[in-house]
């Protein structure tokens, strides 16, 4: 065990995937401050707790880790931020176990905080652009073979069900030129996957410039990465940006898209009034049946206020046309603070459930389809784990080589072969390149 010298912190995570990417930039900025990253709390001086409350759910989940951290490593000092930090500083403040509160705002500062504050509460309005720290950690010193680059910060839309906006403020973007230079930076200290991340990645703007045109730059780099683009909304989704995730081999062929509802009336009352959602959709269908070889997931709420038998079996039955190739389902939970909440025809509990297991049944079943419609297609993996051999394909497909070695950050040509659904993997094999 290390000896307690100030400079030990273990990082803990909660919610969506852009908290899980911050903290890991955060990471990186404590050890470049000479911290040592610890895996276990009980390790470790100070407990960084990284939190969301966008659902109830979220919220009680963070509630429970913050008291299972205290109980754990009681001599630990606890730093908390994110957006329940954000929602409920006051609160949070109250507790005795709390030694600092940061909101999103000051999420960038938390490395000087804790090496120059001795305890407080850092609340502003979440509109400051934050990045997280400069430093890239070395390949050698983190379990990560991926580099998530965040692009963007907060988000424009207004919909009924989601207190995001007021958490992470309006969508704001980096500086093209910080995003190219820290994509160069990341590629050399041997990252060989950027994943382009943020609140909401389709609203990056430079200028007259976006996304489509940030990616096209990227892909110019002459350095030996690919690119992942993180989660999309439908409006987002061009079809440049298609032909691009489509035809260039350094992109992942790989699209997660937030749909939520693919029935119109649902999208309507959650304030997410595409401007022709079925246009949309056969768009989407037609990318696959052209493309088939690309991942397409999504994130979808069943019962919304409102949402009729019907109405969810629009969105299952686009689900199971499209293939969407993997889901994370959510039970529509009222959040306070938001106009769905207040909505008088909610859904019974016990109706949500049943739906949302008809809807995780028929992603497994489309995801099963999809990955043995690619099995025997070369692909590429980056080796993120040695016992056994394990990576993700482009297309977002888990592989385990039992009888390879290899390190850890090295590309290999494989070959998927028989699928374990209860698992979601596939065994693969090594290929030579020039026998493919």
């Amino acid at each position: 065990m290390t000896a307690k010298n100030g400079k030990t912190v273990a990082l803990r995570s909660v919610g969506c995937r852009t908290n899980q990417e911050e903290i890991t930039l955060l990471g990186a900025e404590l050890a470049a401050r000479g911290y040592r990253l610890m895996e276990e709390i009980t390790e470790a001086d100070v407990v960084v707790i990284n939190t969301c409350s966008v659902t109830s759910c979220s919220e009680s989940k963070t509630r429970r880790l913050i008291g299972a951290v205290a109980r754990k490593a009681p001599r630990a000092r606890l730093l908390v931020t994110g957006c329940l930090a954000q929602q409920r500083p006051e609160a949070l403040a109250a507790d005795p176990r709390i030694r600092w509160v940061v909101g999103n705002a000051h999420k960038d500062r938390i490395a000087s905080i804790i090496d120059n504050v001795d305890g407080a509460v850092f609340h502003s309005r979440p509109d400051a652009p934050v990045w997280g720290g400069e430093a890239i950690p070395d390949t050698n010193d983190t379990p990560r073979t991926r580099f998530p680059l965040k692009i963007q910060e907060g988000c424009n839309y207004t919909c009924a069900y989601c207190i995001v906006p007021s958490l992470r403020g309006p969508a704001r973007s980096r500086p093209w030129t910080e995003v190219i230079e820290r994509c160069i930076g990341a590629a050399d200290a041997g990252f060989r996957e950027i994943v382009l991340t943020g609140t909401h990645i389709g609203q990056y703007r430079d200028g007259a410039r976006g996304l489509a045109e940030l990616v096209e730059e990227m892909l110019g780099l002459s350095r030996d990465f690919r690119i992942r683009l993180s989660s999309l909304d439908p409006r987002d989704v061009t079809p440049r940006l298609l032909d691009l995730v489509a035809g260039d081999t350094r992109l992942c062929p790989h699209l997660h898209v937030s749909v939520q509802s693919l029935c119109g009336t649902v999208l309507k009352a959650m304030g997410r009034p595409y401007a022709d959602h079925e246009s949309f959709a056969v768009m989407l269908h037609e990318f696959r049946r052209k493309a088939p070889r690309v991942a397409v997931g999504g994130d979808f709420i069943v019962g919304f206020p409102g949402e009729s038998d019907g109405m969810f079996e629009t969105t299952r039955g686009w689900v199971e046309r499209i293939g969407f190739c993997y889901g994370h389902v959510f039970r529509y939970s009222p959040r306070p603070g938001t106009p769905a909440a207040t909505f008088t025809n909610q859904i019974d509990e016990q109706e949500k459930r049943r739906r949302s297991r008809l809807l995780i049944n028929t992603v497994r079943s489309t995801r099963r389809r999809f990955v043995e419609s690619v099995i025997g297609v070369r692909e590429r993996i980056i080796v993120e784990k040695r016992s056994p051999v394990m990576g993700v394909t482009g297309n977002y497909i888990r592989v385990e080589l039992p009888e390879t070695s290899a390190r850890r950050g090295e590309w290999l040509t494989i070959v998927p072969s028989d699928y374990d659904a209860r698992r979601d993997r596939c065994r693969a094999t090594v290929v030579a390149e020039e026998n493919v």
